[in-house]
């Protein structure tokens, strides 16, 4: 779960991945004919030097940096990349490191910079999909799995958040001062969480490989569907009992210890990438 996390962490002013199914099931080829970048690139990273954290432009570039094939299944298949699992595949799927880029073309790319981010990351998918079936002969099934989860819930006394209209999350040229928080995005600044017109998942990079809940996935289980503007002081991550009391203070959340069925893509065949 270690690539997950550091991937979750540092998208930290962006916002959550799209909430639509997998397929039930799905050989990693049969994609839309028109479901293809218009030009992309994997290459092979020995060592990280760009930031692992997923980008798109206004102009439909995707691209992530420094990412292992099981995390490129991740954001392909799963509805987020912590709601599920990726099991099967070769050892280096899980070892060896990429950057990959992808642009659409202006046909597909039309509308691109209306989208939220979350919407641009779940338009992707077919195209990522295409890619790795293309590039490292994917081919995969999904089944389901009973597993341990931390659930984000509300509280008995219900969510203190303040909800707010959807805004697309598009930073302002105002906005671009390390203090200043993105429409749709989130920082800390002095110990403090602030939010912007977030969605509850993508609070869950809060909890990803962080001391305390390396076990099992942290699945958003609020019941909440809106955009929300909320603020929190954060305490020390090493004191977890505390981080949940104040949360449950603050925001009218807590984490609870469930069971849930979750998605597991299952990779059946992969070849290292083609060259560029």
């Amino acid at each position: 779960m270690k690539s997950i996390a550091y991937l979750l962490a540092l998208t930290l002013p962006c916002c959550g991945y799209g909430q639509a199914a997998p397929p039930a099931a799905s050989n990693g080829t049969q994609q839309q004919a028109h479901a293809s970048f218009e030009v992309a690139t994997i290459k092979p990273v020995a060592k990280c030097t760009s930031s692992p954290a997923v980008s798109v432009t206004p102009s439909g570039r995707w691209s992530v940096g420094c990412q292992p094939l099981v995390v490129l299944v991740r954001l392909a298949y799963l509805p987020r990349l912590q709601e599920g699992s990726v099991s099967g595949g070769p050892k280096w799927a899980e070892s060896d490191l990429y950057d990959v880029v992808g642009q659409l073309d202006a046909a597909d790319a039309h509308g691109w910079n209306a989208m939220s981010y979350r919407e641009q990351m779940e338009a992707v998918k077919p195209y990522l999909r295409q890619l790795l079936a293309d590039r490292f002969s994917l081919k995969i099934h999904t089944d389901t799995k009973t597993t341990d989860v931390y659930a984000l819930v509300q509280s008995k006394s219900g969510a203190k958040l303040t909800e707010v209209a959807h805004r697309a999350p598009r930073p302002t040229e105002h906005e671009t001062k390390s203090t200043d928080i993105p429409t749709g995005g989130f920082r800390i600044v002095k110990n403090r969480l602030i939010a912007r017109a977030v969605q509850l998942p993508n609070l869950l990079w809060l909890f990803a490989g962080r001391s305390g809940y390396e076990d099992a996935p942290v699945v958003n289980r609020t019941g909440l569907d809106g955009y929300y503007d909320f603020e929190m002081a954060l305490p020390d991550f090493k004191e977890k009992p505390e981080f949940e009391r104040q949360m449950k203070i603050q925001l009218g959340l807590e984490i609870k210890r469930q069971k849930a069925a979750l998605t597991d893509v299952v990779i059946d065949q992969a070849e290292r990438p083609t060259p560029n």
